[in-house]
């Protein structure tokens, strides 16, 4: 089964090779879509082998199209610049029979604070779709939270998993659940969703108790609860944001 593999960056130079090394345990054909590095992103993937193209930000979903469209194979895996290829999960793939066009490929994350792997809370049982035929489908325009159109897809559950490294500081995180807000809340004004303040009392709450206490983060300890706190605020600043710009139209 012949694969390319699409990681989409902007700012990755601490983790970029590494995403870059574990793709090339697949494939020789791996891409590097770079939406607007200022550091040394693009420099360090093209000295590791990865064919690297530059275009402007217009959301995740377009960047993941848009290196798709560069890959030597019909069979795409997509992958974020802080997540990993295991060890488990290359050799799964190396072995796997080509499935038919219509199957779409469900992948575990494997999630990390740091060093330390995160097994309770809202980050458990994470699954995500990476491999599929870009014959048969493609990401939705969506700037965040983006998905493959499945439309009438098979989907086939792959054993082993992604390594998500996705928290390198909490103020690193915290910016990133800052920006992720703001892309939701611009997506969310043009299609004319609603927000009030219901929901941003509310909803961050529910989303705290939910993380924390229902789903166990508090067995994470201090990371667990950092979790829960960023998720919460990002709960009720995508609410907020969304209203205010309610207020400007």
């Amino acid at each position: 089964m012949k694969i390319s593999v699409v990681i989409i960056a902007k700012n990755e130079a601490s983790c970029i090779q590494k995403c870059i090394g574990s793709a090339l345990e697949i494939t020789q054909d791996v891409i590097v879509v770079d939406t607007g590095s200022t550091d040394d992103t693009v420099e360090i993937s093209r000295k590791n082998n990865a064919r690297t193209f530059l275009t402007e930000w217009n959301g995740y979903g377009e960047a993941r199209n848009m290196g798709a469209t560069k890959a030597l194979y019909d069979w795409v895996f997509s992958l974020d610049a802080d997540e990993i290829i295991s060890k488990e999960l290359a050799s799964e793939l190396l072995d796997l029979r080509e499935p038919e066009q219509h199957v779409i490929c469900k992948i575990k994350r494997r999630v990390f604070w740091g060093n330390k792997k995160i097994n309770y809370g809202s980050w458990r049982g994470d699954s995500v779709v990476r491999l599929y035929n870009k014959q048969f489908t493609q990401w939705d325009s969506r700037a965040v939270h983006e998905q493959i159109e499945a439309g009438k897809a098979s989907v086939l559950s792959l054993k082993n998993p992604i390594d998500h490294h996705t928290v390198k500081s909490l103020a690193d995180f915290t910016n990133k659940q800052i920006h992720y807000a703001q892309l939701w809340a611009l997506e969310a004004n043009k299609k004319n969703k609603r927000s009030n303040y219901f929901k941003q009392l509310f909803s961050p709450v529910f989303d705290f108790l939910q993380g924390y206490i229902f789903r166990l983060g508090i067995l994470d300890g201090l990371e667990g609860f950092w979790i829960a706190t960023t998720s919460a605020f990002y709960t009720y600043l995508k609410y907020a944001i969304l209203m205010d710009l309610q207020k400007r139209k």
